[in-house]
Parts: structure tokens; sequence; C-alpha cells
């Protein structure tokens, strides 16, 4: 049957057009339909086409639909068609939950396919693809889910799966583009073993991603979130250091993807003294590497072979793209409330840091007890980390190598400000940034931003959110109590290093 000849029941087709809709923010989504994509109606025609078959093939109709709505989202921002913010956060939001829709499908080699499937599909868009033929590469996931959940025989299935696969066709025109050899000489010969394995990773993947990413990763970084995946991993009765090596690669590379789109949203043209994939490729380099390595560490952490491990990382994509949303909603709003902040710091860093945390004991072994205290304990410290962070916002550049106020520039209410907002110049504060989102012209809007950032250092802000961070820093570390002393001491350590820095 041709693709434009794919039928499915109007019931399946209404019922996915609403969980697509439940599923997902409205503006990352537009007006609900019932016009679904080749991939959502591969899904459900693969499912026999029954009623019963069609509802259980469902959420897996629902993440094919939103996948491909992530990729004409991120078109559009590398196209300007809409405001770059907003499309990438809104095709990130559309990934996050297209993932949770199939964290609940209960089966790892479906969540393989698809992780595949946008991995494949990303390689598609940067090769000129458009979103609609890129999401082709989704077709095989699509056609393995759909059968799956029809309950067809296993030798009907991979029928299926070969069957999305012909119609998926090839990702390029010219597929020697894309595997010539890339450049992780630096990272293979790492005397750290993440740096190793990460190398391992970008050495076998197609070089128009895989060089950009290496790029990214050769200006270095803390690695936190592969040191936390270790570090946590020492507390259950178990040490199995390769797949710990594994779910902490996979970590840093799911990070790194996040960091491709940040850039991009927040206009950075470095990070760490090297050129940011945004600006030295273009967005839509930016926005296909992070997608490939979004569905390349999902890959990597299904095939590890355990769902709650996936569902966990899930959870935190989620939490990610729901903070990254709500904080986009918030730019400019200039207020001295705390709660906000908190939300959006911890489900923007310390969700993730949690993830990672309670992967490693997870793969360790550790008890329940023990996996609650350190998802308290990184979602602690992600606010105190980020609460630093944000103070280097106004400190000397030439100590942190990052210019001032770039927080400000984005209309982001951060720590110092709020503290500012909430201490004795309050109103003087208020008008000051007022003032400076009035100015349009360049050398104006930088000078009333150095305004703020001289009235920020004077108030005692500074002060005063190093000391709501050390509260939060406080509170991560008592929640270590439960945990075994040598490794409470060393996730102490970790910790103390964490917020006591300069950049």
């Amino acid at each position: 049957m041709g693709c434009a000849g794919v039928v499915v029941n109007s019931l399946a087709l209404r019922q996915t057009a609403e969980a697509v809709a439940r599923l997902t923010w409205t503006r990352a989504v537009g007006q609900p339909r019932t016009h679904l994509g080749l991939p959502a109606r591969l899904t459900l025609r693969a499912a026999a086409g029954d009623r019963r078959e069609g509802a259980r093939a469902v959420p897996a109709a629902a993440a094919a639909e939103l996948i491909e709505r992530a990729l004409d989202w991120h078109q559009a921002a590398a196209r300007h068609e809409e405001p770059v913010a907003l499309a990438t956060l809104a095709g990130d939001f559309c990934l996050a939950r297209a993932s949770a829709a199939l964290s609940g499908h209960h089966d790892l080699r479906i969540e393989v396919a698809f992780a595949d499937g946008l991995s494949a599909a990303s390689v598609a868009l940067l090769a000129g693809q458009g979103p609609e033929a890129a999401a082709r590469q989704l077709l095989p996931a699509c056609a393995l889910a759909g059968a799956s959940a029809g309950r067809v025989p296993a030798s009907l299935q991979a029928r299926w799966q070969r069957a999305g696969t012909w119609l998926a066709g090839p990702t390029t025109s010219d597929p020697l583009a894309l595997a010539q050899p890339v450049d992780v000489a630096h990272l293979r010969a790492a005397a750290d073993p993440v740096e190793r394995r990460l190398g391992a990773k970008l050495a076998t993947d197609p070089a128009a991603v895989a060089t950009p990413m290496a790029t990214l990763l050769r200006a270095g970084g803390k690695r936190l979130r592969a040191r936390l995946v270790l570090l946590a991993g020492e507390v259950g009765g178990s040490h199995d250091l390769d797949r710990l090596l594994e779910a902490a690669a996979a970590m840093e590379l799911l990070h790194a993807a996040t960091l491709c789109h940040d850039d991009l949203v927040d206009g950075a043209a470095s990070r760490r003294g090297v050129p940011t994939v945004a600006h030295l490729d273009g967005p839509l380099t930016a926005l296909a590497v992070g997608d490939y390595y979004l569905g390349r560490a999902a890959g990597l952490l299904s095939r590890m072979g355990d769902p709650r491990i996936s569902q966990g990382v899930t959870a935190a994509l989620v939490e990610i793209a729901d903070a990254q949303l709500h904080e986009l909603d918030r730019r400019a709003v200039w207020s001295g409330a705390l709660r906000p902040y908190e939300r959006v710091a911890t489900g923007k860093t310390g969700a993730l840091l949690a993830a990672c945390a309670v992967t490693g004991a997870r793969l360790a072994g550790a008890r329940p007890v023990e996996r609650h205290a350190l998802d308290r304990f990184a979602r602690r410290l992600g606010l105190a980390f980020q609460g630093i962070d944000d103070c280097l916002d106004f400190a000397d550049p030439a100590r942190t190598g990052k210019p001032v106020g770039l927080d400000l520039a984005q209309g982001i209410c951060s720590l110092p400000v709020i503290c500012a907002l909430r201490g004795s110049r309050r109103g003087e504060v208020l008008r000051q940034l007022r003032r400076m989102e009035q100015v349009e012209e360049a050398g104006a809007a930088a000078a009333a931003r150095e305004a703020v950032v001289g009235l920020v250092r004077a108030s005692g802000a500074l002060a005063a959110a190093h000391a709501v961070a050390d509260r939060w820093s406080a509170e991560a570390l008592d929640a270590l109590t439960p945990l075994p002393s040598r490794a409470r001491r060393r996730l102490t350590a970790f910790a103390e290093r964490l917020v006591v820095r300069d950049r």
C-alpha cells in the first residue's frame, strides 16, 4: 500500500489527536486536529485497525505525532519563521512529551526504535529534508510499535518493521558525506574513562552531527552529571563500572544536547571560550545536533534494559521542558517572589542532576530510602548550583570569562535580582529595571544594564543570594543522612566543590 493510502479508523485517529492535546502544551501543538502525519497513521494502521488494538497503539501514535511536530517547530526556528526561543522550546517540549508517552508503553524495544528514529530524522533534517520527509525515519519504530500493540506474532512484527524501513528510505542522498571520520582523538586519548567513553560514542556517529558535538565537548566542562552517576553508583551493593560508565556517558550526551539548544535560545556566541554550535554552524545544525544526541542518549539508556531508568530520565526531560517554557513566559517579569524561581531552577538544573543520581543508585542496587535521599540531595544541590551561577552573572568578567549581565539582557529575573527586589532598595532597583526595558539602542541598552548591575552589587543582593544558595546547599547535605558514611563523605565533597566556585 502506498504511503498516501494508509487508512486508519476514525476512532483511533480521534483518540490519538486527543492524546496529543492532553500530553503537551497548547502553544507547542496548535489547535487540536484529527489530521495526523504519516508516522502516527502508520502506527495505528500496524495495529490492524481493530478498535481495541488501535486504542493500545494510541500512546505510540501520539509520540510519533509529537516528534514530527517537534521537527516542524525546530525547522521553523532555524528559518526564523517563528521566534527562535519559542519555537526551539516548543519543539523540545514536544520531544519530552513524546518520550513520556513512550515510557508508558513499557517496551524497551520500542523506546530504542523511536530513539534511533529521532536521531535518523535529525540527520535527515540537517541534510536538507523537510520535517515531513525527515519524520519518515520514524516509520520503522512506528510500524513496530503498532504491530506490537496489535499483539500480532513476532514474525509479523518484524515484517511490519521491515516495511517501515522500506518506507523510510535513506536519510540523505549522499550518505558518504555523513560518514567522514570524526576527530575525537582528544577524547579517546583522555585519562578520564568518561571522556574515552564519549569519544567512542562519537566515533560511530555521522560526521555532520558528531563533529559539532566533539567541538562542544572539547571545550571541557565539569562533567557533573557523569560524576554524580558514578558517585551514586557507590551507594548500593553492586558496582558494575562498565554499566555506570555507559549511563554516565549517556547523561553527559543528554546534557550536551540541551546545551546546543540552550545556546541558540540564549544567543550565546561562546561557551567556555569555544564558539557555540549555533554561532559556528548556524541554528539548523544546533537544533539537529541537539535532537540527534537527545535520541542517542535515550537509546543508550533504554538499551541498559531497565525501564525504570528511562522512565526516570523521561520525567526529568518533561520537568526541564516545562521549566524552560515557564521561564520563557516570565521573561521581564521583575518580582521578588522566590517560589517561581525555585520551580524553574529545580526543573532546569535539579531535575537532570536528580535523574543522574537515581540512575547511578539504581544500577548499584541502592535501597528505595537511599534513592529518595539522593533525589532530594541532587534537587537541592541543583538549586544551590543555579543560584551561584546567577551570582557569577554579576562577577568580574576577567575572573569568569563571561560578559556581565547576560541574564538581564534576556529578561531573566535571576536570584541576585530577586534578592535586590526583596531588599531595602527594591524601589530603586525596579525603576532601573523598567528603564532598562524601555531602551532600544544597543549602546544605551548596555549602559542601562550596567546601571542595574551596579545597583544590584551596591544593594547587598549578592551576599543575600549567596546566603540563600548556602541554605539550599545545607539542605542538600542534610538529605544525605540515610547514606553509608563513605558515600556521604564523597558526595559532600562533590557538593562543596560545586558551590564554591568563581566561574
